[in-house]
């Protein structure tokens, strides 16, 4: 299912103002999702940088936009056990020319 990801994220990169009016309803800052192969499995990991993580899960699940439903099923058909366990962060710098 990695091609189908991959197929699909290339979908998002050519609706990026879909994204952006989902990012902007969550408070998202930042989502960057990653493909990792390690020990014969393979793993999707996300970075989201949100005012609220809780909120923005919220949010996105609660979501009526045809592409966070899209979004959603899509990952749901290609992880399985899909889970959003949130860590703790415990650390988060940024440059001084991006601001806060």
């Amino acid at each position: 299912m990695e091609d189908r990801l991959r197929e699909w994220f290339d979908e998002l990169a050519d609706r990026r103002e879909e994204v952006r009016a989902t990012l902007e309803a969550e408070a998202v800052w930042t989502e960057t999702t990653f493909i990792e192969h390690r020990g014969g499995e393979t793993y999707l990991w996300y970075y989201l940088e949100a005012e609220e993580v809780d909120a923005a899960l919220a949010t996105y699940e609660s979501s009526d936009r045809a592409i966070d439903r899209e979004h959603a099923a899509v990952l749901e058909e290609a992880v399985e056990s899909w889970k959003t366990d949130v860590a703790t962060p415990i650390g988060h710098f940024l440059h001084p020319d991006r601001g806060d």
